[in-house]
């Protein structure tokens, strides 16, 4: 049901050194690249386009792309020869070798979709929360060992209600679909939701959800290695509660604790905690 309304309330884990995202009221937007899954943005490409198609677009555009190296010719050399004169014979030769044209196209094709994910990776970055607050996995691989702290997220606040008018991709809450095979076409034949919300059935006990945004439109950015850190503002009102992990610290505690007293914003957030069942494999939160 990828095109279902969202839950209410949605949740995001984190380990206890993101503190910080409390008090800042900001969020990481992150590129597919640096995600913990290798598979993401990555469905298998196995060509660009039909390969009579690709080396019709390839002769189409090489007049052009003659024509600009014509012009960076020394006067000298067009004086013996015009730009017509300069042009027509390659196109000729271009058009003599297919067979070869087609094979030095598709060796480029790693090159072209390497360079195509890092225009993704620097082009839009992506918020990742989950339906359930109460997962062994999820507490123990992003909150540190459930020693970190979980934001619940009420999605019916105008933060999670916007939308683009341009492309209906960015800004709204959208489902991941989860599959059992990975999805595998030229690339003109791809959906957008194959790059940016589709995942292996490995991930399905995640139940998650995403907003895209445009990583140029980031409230702060911190230009770093690989990949660069973009951070987005959220309103501190469409915060419902904060979940300390099972084996969060009494610092850990009194440190977030402080940060509500300290931003009134805060109003509708109340502090909870994930506590291991005595007798099962569960989590029960509960207020404290």
């Amino acid at each position: 049901m990828p095109n279902s309304d969202p839950p209410k309330n949605l949740y995001k884990y984190f380990p206890p050194n993101r503190i910080s995202t409390l008090d800042n009221a900001m969020l990481r937007y992150t590129p597919l690249g640096d995600f913990n899954d290798p598979f993401e943005g990555r469905p298998a490409i196995v060509d660009l386009m039909h390969p009579e198609e690709t080396l019709d677009v390839f002769l189409n555009e090489l007049p052009e792309e003659l024509s600009k190296i014509y012009e960076k010719l020394p006067e000298e050399n067009k004086i013996n020869v015009n730009r017509d004169e300069f042009i027509a014979p390659k196109i000729k030769l271009a058009k003599s070798k297919k067979i070869e044209l087609l094979q030095s196209l598709n060796e480029s094709l790693p090159s072209t979709r390497e360079n195509f994910y890092k225009d993704l990776d620097n082009t839009v970055g992506i918020l990742c929360l989950t339906e359930i607050p109460d997962n062994i996995l999820m507490w123990s691989h992003y909150s540190d060992s459930h020693s970190g702290f979980a934001i619940e997220f009420n999605t019916h606040h105008q933060y999670f209600q916007e939308t683009d008018p341009n492309t209906y991709l960015l800004k709204r809450l959208q489902r991941v679909i989860y599959k059992d095979t990975r999805p595998n076409a030229r690339f003109g034949e791809l959906e957008p939701k194959e790059f940016f919300l589709t995942k292996s059935l490995h991930w399905n006990y995640e139940r998650e959800w995403r907003i895209l945004r445009e990583m140029k439109d980031a409230d702060s950015i911190d230009q770093k290695e690989p990949f660069s850190i973009n951070l987005f503002k959220f309103p501190k009102e469409a915060v419902s509660s904060i979940i300390l992990g099972a084996r969060a610290s009494r610092k850990t505690e009194e440190s977030i604790r402080e940060i509500l007293r300290s931003h009134p914003e805060y109003k509708f957030a109340t502090l909870k905690r994930a506590i291991p069942s005595e007798s099962q494999f569960m989590l029960h939160i509960i207020a404290i």
